[in-house]
């Protein structure tokens, strides 16, 4: 288990000084949330890497700046980072003492670790190398910006289930399909495929895609219930995902056990200690949304089959 110190910033730095990397370790900045910081955060467990968790807190709607998010923009052009945003890496650890990498946007921060360190977990190195898993994480991050603005977006729980309807969907749909083409149409008696990562492992290795994936899917469901029932295989990979002992050992860490799903501004999923009035922890998707998915699903393997 890596050591991990968490380091909550609760309050604008002011004029104090600002510090970004440390020397001979990780650090991750993100919200004091799961969002995307928690893809990141779950790599480095599945890494066995230590690193500090720097997690900054928004305001609530009740402070005197309703959800100030001045912890974060006091030091936002302070760390210097070339392309400052949430989340951020800056990578002083062995051989990287010297020069320090400095990096914002959760998929170039995934694929530099995956890169950089895959291979002390795998020959495979997470799919560091794999173009299909590069191709496949676009489509998770594409995945996690519909979300994002349903879950932010959204006024209504019927907002939120016409956004998952006409942007979701097809995204969890492209993700299910591949994992019958590849898994079953191609293998038929392989129905329980593992992971993405069929070109080079055969699906039985994780990759950082579906690492990625797994944390997405497990925010969806916490979100909204019932929001992977249309998708066995997308539901089956990530009950594979959260089996493993490393991503186990990162469920029960200070870096992933209690923290919301959302920021305090969100519809759904909000981490206000007191949710403006309409605000909802979570929304049970209706049946007949779920029945409209599956109706997708068979369309696109129909389409498949042919």
């Amino acid at each position: 288990m890596p050591n991990v110190r968490v380091d909550r910033v609760e309050k604008p730095l002011g004029d104090r000084t600002c510090v970004g990397g440390e020397p001979g370790t990780i650090v991750v900045g993100y919200w004091d949330i799961r969002g995307l910081g928690s893809p990141v955060r779950l790599l480095l467990y599945y890494l066995d890497l230590d690193f500090v968790d720097r997690r900054y807190v928004q305001g609530d709607y009740d402070d005197e700046v309703p959800f100030s998010r001045d912890a974060w923009l006091s030091v936002k052009h302070r760390l210097g980072l070339d392309l400052p945003n949430l989340p951020y890496l800056f990578d002083a650890y062995g051989e990287n003492a010297a020069r320090p990498v400095a990096l914002t946007e959760t998929l170039p921060i995934l694929r530099h670790l995956a890169r950089t360190y895959g291979k002390l977990v795998s020959p495979y190195a997470l799919g560091a190398f794999d173009p299909y898993m590069d191709m496949l994480a676009n489509v998770v991050m594409e995945l996690n910006g519909a979300a994002s603005r349903a879950f932010y977006g959204s006024q209504s729980a019927d907002q939120v289930f016409y956004a998952y309807t006409e942007t979701m969907v097809p995204k969890m749909v492209a993700l299910e399909s591949y994992c019958w083409r590849h898994h079953v149409a191609a293998t038929p008696k392989d129905t329980n495929p593992r992971f993405l990562s069929v070109q080079e492992t055969g699906g039985t290795e994780p990759s950082y895609t579906d690492l990625f994936l797994v944390e997405l899917l497990d925010l969806l469901e916490t979100c909204i219930p019932g929001s992977l029932d249309a998708f066995p295989y997308l539901a089956q990979l990530r009950q594979n995902g959260l089996s493993l002992e490393r991503v186990r050992t990162f469920l029960s860490s200070p870096s992933r056990a209690g923290l919301a799903c959302n920021n305090k501004v969100a519809f759904v999923g909000s981490a206000s200690r007191m949710p403006p009035p309409g605000k909802m922890k979570q929304l049970r998707l209706p049946a007949e949304v779920i029945a409209a998915a599956k109706d997708a699903v068979i369309l696109s393997k129909d389409r498949i089959e042919r």
